[in-house]
């Protein structure tokens, strides 16, 4: 084993990344030991650690929200396509009830991100433009179609996503 660990220091990053996720999958606590302890060490200048950790803490949470926007528009599409195949009353109205929810989540998370970005003093038409956030014509389209049901924002939905949120720039 000594000869192994003398041909650390050797190792180009791809070899060491490759060779730390072999050992993870193996569980093998010692290899990952080594081959952190081996990593050629550097000193590097940059922004204010407090400064760029917020800057992306911000990014994450934009990202979660999209995603979960995301998948409030998919349940709503999804729904939609349930009132265009089914025929029996029981089941349009499950999809009738499905997208109500669908648009009351997405419309409730809408007001999280207000009430986030309020927290951040920044604008949120400011954040959704540089973290490129804007809506995908679906959303405004389902939102448009109604369906005789004026989905209410969903209060349960805002304030998990709000916690989420929060939490996430913590």
């Amino acid at each position: 084993m000594k000869d192994m660990v003398r041909l650390y220091d050797r190792l180009d990053n791809d070899e060491r990344v490759r060779l730390f996720f072999e050992a993870a999958a193996r569980q093998d606590i010692e290899e990952l030991d080594r081959l952190n302890d081996t990593c050629p060490q550097k000193t590097y200048r940059g922004e204010d650690w407090n400064y760029t950790r917020k800057k992306q803490r911000i990014y994450d949470a934009a990202l979660i929200y999209k995603i979960g926007n995301d998948r409030a528009v998919i349940g709503a599409l999804l729904a939609l396509v349930g009132f265009l195949i089914y025929d029996n009353d029981d089941d349009v109205e499950s999809c009738a009830e499905v997208f109500h929810r669908a648009i009351g989540v997405y419309k409730g998370r809408q007001l999280a991100w207000q009430q986030f970005c309020d927290r951040l003093d920044i604008s949120g038409e400011t954040l959704t433009k540089v973290l490129e956030l804007e809506d995908t014509y679906a959303i405004e389209f389902l939102i448009s179609l109604d369906l005789g049901l004026e989905a209410e924002p969903d209060k349960e939905a805002q304030a998990r996503c709000h916690e989420l949120l929060t939490t996430i720039i913590s």
